[in-house]
């Protein structure tokens, strides 16, 4: 036990996540890890439930990963956005949507964030003041030190004041305390979520992409091959300076697998963004583009680890599958991507995009 611990029950933390229900205790532990190392004194609540929402906000409109139907955070992220759309949109900087939200004096924002003050605030220390007692009760045993709750409530200020002990506590052990409340929160929404792939990787949001350098310099060696330098959506020229598109979406499958990759034009990229492309539609075409380029990699790059994820993708050795028919290339992309679509779809992604002029075609 390390002295800043000594007199303080640390065992209680993992009290905090025990028999949850919602994710506003596992938001809140990180919200208070992120602003006791800002504020020198006393936190402002509003602060808390701004850093909770800001959190909260990638993994809910980016990767559209469900908190639970009945989920109060999640329910505040949406309307929060839907009531002030221009003033907090979907793809703003983190640093910033926490700004805007901070300092908001807009009503409904501050009903919305506030809704979480007869929850969060007090059960969070229940492992240290006892529960089954009014929120008054809760906020009167915070301040006493010898029960050793990590702070005490002011709610005449709308303030809580993190103790020293604690503060300290935080400030050394942030980063392991972080890793242990997102392990808690990535179990928590794997059962709400069991077919989604990588969630983990979907509650952070990156500060850079994955460089795809090396899958774009296999496609430029690719393209010559093709019988056509076409997009497969816009069918416009294609060159060196196409776009690779994640013909599935990275905000789904959020891995840069070289399978489910393939050159388009800028426009199309553009237009396509995160949506599905329709299956039925464009599938042999990816695939008789994939098919060119397996069979490239074979026989130029024959230990890329490209091939591997063929193999481990639709478990058929590399070599069997570029000698295939269209067909069978089809069905093998139809086994894979078919269940990922349809849980895609039902978690709010859009499918069956078709670039505008070929929307009319049948």
């Amino acid at each position: 036990m390390t002295e800043e611990s000594h007199n303080l029950n640390t065992d209680a933390i993992a009290g905090v996540f025990s028999n949850t229900s919602a994710t506003y205790k596992y938001f809140w532990m990180l919200a208070l890890l992120e602003l006791n190392s800002d504020y020198d004194d006393e936190i402002p609540i509003q602060a808390m439930f701004a850093k909770m929402i800001s959190l909260a906000w990638y993994p809910i409109h980016y990767f559209r990963l469900s908190f639970g139907k009945n989920d109060l955070l999640a329910q505040k992220v949406f309307s929060i956005h839907q009531h002030a759309p221009l003033t907090f949109p979907v793809k703003e900087k983190l640093s910033d949507l926490y700004s805007a939200l901070a300092a908001s004096q807009d009503p409904f924002v501050l009903q919305e964030l506030f809704h979480f003050e007869s929850h969060v605030v007090f059960r969070f220390l229940t492992p240290w003041v006892g529960a089954e007692q009014s929120n008054a009760k809760m906020a009167s045993h915070s301040l006493q030190d010898e029960l050793g709750a990590p702070y005490r409530i002011f709610r005449d200020k709308q303030t809580i004041e993190v103790r020293e002990n604690w503060r300290v506590f935080f400030t050394r052990h942030k980063q392991v305390l972080r890793e242990f409340t997102y392990w808690e929160l990535c179990l928590f929404l794997q059962k709400r979520n069991p077919n989604v792939p990588d969630i983990p990787n979907k509650l952070i949001k990156p500060i850079t992409r994955n460089n795809l350098t090396k899958h774009k310099k296999v496609w430029d060696a690719v393209m010559p091959e093709f019988p056509v330098h076409l997009c497969m959506f816009t069918q416009t020229q294609i060159g060196p300076q196409s776009a690779l598109d994640h013909f599935i979406p990275w905000s789904f499958v959020a891995h840069d697998q070289f399978w489910n990759l393939v050159p388009i034009s800028q426009t199309a990229n553009s237009s396509k963004s995160d949506r599905i492309p329709d299956l039925g539609f464009y599938l042999k075409d990816l695939v008789s583009r994939q098919q060119i380029a397996l069979r490239w990699l074979l026989g130029n790059q024959p230990s890329s680890s490209f091939l591997e994820e063929f193999q481990i993708a639709f478990d058929i050795a590399p070599g069997e599958l570029a000698e295939a028919d269209l067909p069978v290339w089809e069905a093998v992309f139809r086994t894979q991507m078919d269940p990922m679509v349809q849980i895609a779809t039902n978690m709010g992604f859009q499918n069956k995009w078709r670039y505008p002029h070929d929307l009319s075609i049948t």
